[in-house]
């Protein structure tokens, strides 16, 4: 229908309504007449929906109130009566996009699905939440998702528990968190972003239930609020749902939410932080430095698009002259930082990694150097051209990795809309790019440096140290505070503690009853299609070489895969496998140097990437499939000319720039480490698995621990390796680029593939020809269940083994399990009792299973919890109603949305993992017919693979070596 400006739809006046041919959309603003309440719409053809409402959450502290109340208000609300609504959607609903998240300025709670039913479905449990949760009704849900105390009943030890608690002091474990931290917190500091949103673990014990009951009174309300629509959904009938059920009840109030603007620093300051290493870490190149400068403004759009593509070109590209002049001084082992639009006053970071602290004042004189020789010089024209190229692509292709497109799209309304800009400046930007582009011979981001880069004093140096046993002392101080504390109970404040910590534990162990359980809006199982779909492959043969060949629609971006088998590379050297695509494309070749060829991959394609990839048998653990992949994509006239390079590359690359191989060996190590301390419980699952499978090994030997310490010896030792390392990648490079070890992969329309093929005859007559020789790999598996150690406050806590061993098979109902166990036992257990953030449970087809904990502050109870899991199936029980629930939750990750080029590499995933499309529809159909009795006949499983107990425990030295006796092997996990 035809919108009308300043007419009143249900509540809602139009205020504006625009074309954004961009993204091929109508963009229309709505204000709530009676509350003032701010609704965006980008209506489109995309049946992927999202809403999403935010409201303006500044914290004037650290105890971390905005985060905490993000978790809690989603756990019980006046309509929605179980005790935990959110968990229940995720179990039960046809979402594809369903969390809360706490920003530091903002709290936001998007959800989205294809389903309408569902849709209005989600958008009803969440604007019940934020409006009415039951956190009034009493302080559990406080204690269980902020913190609260606990007495040991084994020890009579005063501890502190809550989710938000333990999550916080993980992610005040990593130091890549806290040196941005560091940056944000001092360059802002009179303003809210000097407080932590999240919640500093020594502040959030502050909170009192008061305080968190004051702070969404204050600001949970329409008139603090924006709401974001975005798809093909009814526009009107959800105006119509929301002004009728929720925002009408309100009456407009006066909340004035302004977020200030620091005043800006009349010279640079300089701050310093601490991060604690274990005894066994040498301090030395373990400090982070950080320069961060406060530019632009969130209501200038072309300059925070222009600040975006200067990073890129200066620091983030391979080729960029200000890391490569930091890099060559020698001040750290890698570079990184970023550009964070989403401040009211923007940061541009660059960070070192791997330095020392008498490196700072080298840092900066290198930094002003090396920018004021560009400003002097000017910048590589092909260098800005490329990133500028690099962004358009991005912007043309919109494919954001899984995200729903109306997420994505509401982040960039929002960056600019929260502080009274125009909400759709980020999403109009075909003039912005092209006055971007127009300003390039005017020195535009030569301007742009002097601008914000040197002439700008509101900047900041930030040095983050380590110190060993830093972790342990922080933790002894927290003991001795909750000694002093517990020393002044009265027994009448003890046994109350033990009163309401009992009376928390009988909650979370109260299952909800049929009839709260019957509030939580639901789709039928016939919502649901009882077929898969088909995703397209064809193979096909052009010159000789095998094509698997997807025909989908990809708006003339054609993608395009060299898949090489990678059993050709001797054992002894499958690592220098994984180096070698590192390494490539980012070094010189025969006919481009290396900043040349980096620059000619940004201006012809969307990006040129190599992997060691690595598919399963699906029937057997031990028999996979490891392929070195070239990835690309480009627009359909540039096809030529991506293999082209790509050609260049695989035959003429010259391992012989040994500053450049050194410095990718330093920014993998520090991309391991930085995975180990934030994402352990992958780290640990991986580890795992190694013990008991012989593909399993072969992924940690190139993913892993293992790779990790690979690529500390090749540092460690590098000078004296230097011949070893050149000789090693030059030999995988020849021995893995034959045309008779490859087959090839393409993604597009048909006229696309005609383009695609008729440069094959290139590849055919480029790559060399010889006899191919492929190894059969053997590794050790042995179960040698490790403790590895880290400073981290925290543990990653994984256990599990093969089910096919015990004697039992995959199938479906394995799938209804996982949902089972994720949302209901598990996340009871492990998350709600425990106060771990998060678990996960996986089954693959081999027959590995594993569960794994995050930022979990238990070993041995979370162990036992996972024990005790084939006990709580043979006693499962739920209604048919229930049972439905945990189905359609299961569907719901099978069917997850793909884009074209996501479908076509599940179809070359299942097409080198030997699954067809009948074992598809069988296990589908398995997952819909799955009863209760096949959940109950799992437990036998759980029990089964939980004995042969493999373990791997990753986390807090402390708590590690405090459990010893459940571990063979006990290893510090950072070198």
């Amino acid at each position: 229908m035809k919108f009308n400006i300043n007419d009143i739809y249900h509540g809602f006046k139009l205020i504006e309504e625009v074309e954004l041919k961009e993204i091929d959309s109508i963009g229309r603003i709505f204000q709530h007449q009676k509350t003032g309440a701010k609704l965006i719409n980008i209506q489109n053809d995309d049946d992927n929906k999202v809403f999403t409402i935010g409201f303006k959450t500044p914290p004037e502290n650290s105890t971390g109130v905005p985060h905490i109340i993000e978790h809690a208000v989603l756990a019980g609300s006046r309509k929605f009566k179980t005790k935990e609504p959110f968990v229940d959607l995720l179990k039960s609903s046809l979402n594809t996009f369903l969390n809360a998240m706490t920003f530091p300025d903002r709290t936001i709670y998007p959800v989205a699905s294809r389903n309408h039913k569902d849709f209005i479905n989600l958008i009803d449990v969440y604007l019940d939440g934020v409006f009415y949760p039951s956190i009034y009704d009493s302080e559990y849900t406080f204690m269980q998702e902020g913190w609260h105390y606990v007495i040991d009943e084994k020890t009579g030890e005063l501890k502190y528990n809550g989710v938000v608690y333990n999550e916080m002091k993980g992610a005040y474990s990593s130091p890549d968190s806290l040196a941005f931290d560091g940056v944000v917190r001092n360059l802002y500091k009179d303003t809210p972003y000097g407080n932590d949103s999240g919640g500093n673990p020594d502040n959030i014990t502050d909170l009192t239930y008061e305080e968190f009951l004051d702070f969404h009174r204050k600001y949970y309300h329409p008139s603090n609020s924006h709401m974001f629509l975005y798809g093909d959904g009814d526009v009107l009938k959800i105006l119509e749902f929301v002004n009728d059920n929720y925002i009408s009840d309100f009456e407009r109030l006066d909340i004035n939410v302004e977020i200030p603007m620091q005043e800006k620093f009349e010279s640079m300051v300089e701050k310093e932080g601490i991060y604690g290493i274990s005894n066994d870490e040498s301090e030395k190149d373990k400090t982070y430095l950080a320069m961060g400068y406060s530019v632009g403004s969130f209501n200038n759009p072309e300059e925070l698009f222009a600040l975006g593509i200067l990073y890129d070109m200066i620091i983030d590209n391979p080729a960029a002259p200000v890391k490569k002049a930091l890099m060559d001084a020698g001040i750290g082992k890698s570079v990184d930082g970023g550009f964070e639009s989403s401040l009211k006053q923007p940061l541009f970071l660059i960070l070192i990694k791997g330095s020392n602290p008498d490196e700072k004042e080298n840092f900066k004189m290198v930094l002003r150097k090396s920018l004021q020789d560009l400003v002097n010089n000017g910048i590589d024209k092909d260098l800005v051209k490329a990133s500028i190229n690099k962004r358009e692509f991005a912007l043309r292709e919109a494919d954001f990795g899984g995200y729903p497109k109306g997420l994505i799209y509401y982040y960039k309304v929002v960056q600019s809309y929260m502080y009274e800009g125009n909400p759709f400046s980020q999403l109009q930007y075909d003039k912005i790019m092209e006055n971007i582009k127009n300003g390039v011979d005017n020195r535009y981001f030569e301007n742009l440096i002097q601008k914000y880069l040197l002439d700008n004093d509101h900047c900041i140096i930030y040095t983050l140290k380590p110190e060993k046993g830093y972790t342990d002392k922080k933790e002894k101080e927290v003991k001795e505070k909750l000694s002093e504390i517990k020393s002044k109970l009265t027994e009448e404040d003890k046994n109350n503690i033990i009163s309401k910590v009992n009376k928390l534990r009988e909650i979370q162990g109260t299952p909800d009853s049929e009839e709260q359980l019957n509030t939580i809006p639901t789709v039928s199982i016939n919502d649901v299609s009882s077929t898969s779909e088909v995703l397209p492959l064809e193979e096909r043969n052009e010159e000789d070489i095998k094509v698997l060949y997807h025909d989908v629609h990809t708006s003339k971006i054609g993608y395009l895969k060299f898949i090489f088998d990678a059993r050709v590379i001797p054992q002894e050297l499958i690592q220098y496998g994984k180096l070698l695509s590192e390494v490539l494309g980012k070094i010189s070749t025969k006919n481009y140097g290396y900043s040349k060829l980096i620059n000619e991959i940004s201006i012809h394609t969307g990006g040129i990437r190599f992997m060691l990839n690595n598919y399963t048998e699906h029937s057997n653990k031990d028999e996979y499939y490891p392929k070195f992949i070239v990835r690309a994509k480009a627009l359909d006239n540039e096809l030529n000319k991506t293999m082209e390079l790509i050609l260049e590359i695989l035959n003429n690359t010259k391992f012989e720039e040994k500053n450049l191989i050194i410095q990718t060996i330093r920014e993998n190590k520090a991309n391991q480490e930085a995975m180990i301390q934030s994402s352990g419980n992958i780290v640990a699952a991986r580890r795992l698995l190694s013990y008991l499978s012989q593909k399993a090994s072969y992924d940690e030997h190139i993913y892993g621990i293992g790779y990790y310490r690979f690529l500390c010896d090749l540092e460690r030792n590098f000078n004296n390796k230097w011949e070893e390392i050149t000789s090693n990648l030059e030999k995988v490079s020849k021995i893995l680029f034959n045309r008779d070890n490859m087959i090839m992969s393409f993604a597009g329309d048909k006229e696309d593939y005609e383009i695609f093929k008729n440069n094959l005859k290139q590849v055919k007559n480029s790559l060399n020809k010889e006899e191919n020789k492929y190894y059969n790999y053997k590794f050790s598996n042995e179960n040698i269940n490790e403790g590895l150690t880290t400073q981290a406050n925290v543990q990653y806590v994984a256990k599990g083994g093969n089910f096919k061993e015990a004697g039992f098979k995959y199938g479906g109902a394995l799938l209804v399990l996982q949902t089972i166990a994720k949302y209901d036992y598990l996340w009871n257990k492990v998350r709600i009792k425990g106060g771990a953030y998060g678990v996960s449970l996986d089954f693959g087809m081999s027959g590995n299973l594993y569960i794994s904990s995050y930022r979990d502050p238990n070993v041995v109870d979370t162990l036992k919890a996972y024990d005790d899991m084939g006990d709580y199936l043979r006693s499962f029980n739920v209604s048919k109603k229930d049972m439905e629930k945990y189905i359609i939750g299961a569907i719901r990750d099978l069917d997850s949305p793909l884009t074209s080029s996501m479908k076509a590499e599940r179809a070359m995933e299942f097409y080198f993992n030997h699954i067809t499309q009948e074992m598809i529809q069988k296990e589908r159909e398995e997952v819909l017919n799955t009863s209760i009795e096949d959940i109950k006949a799992l437990s036998d499983l759980m029990d089964a693979v939980m004995k042969q107990n493999y373990i791997c425990v990753l986390g807090n030295e402390g708590k590690i070596r405090e459990n010893k006796d459940i571990f063979k092997t006990i290893v510090s996990a950072i070198e």
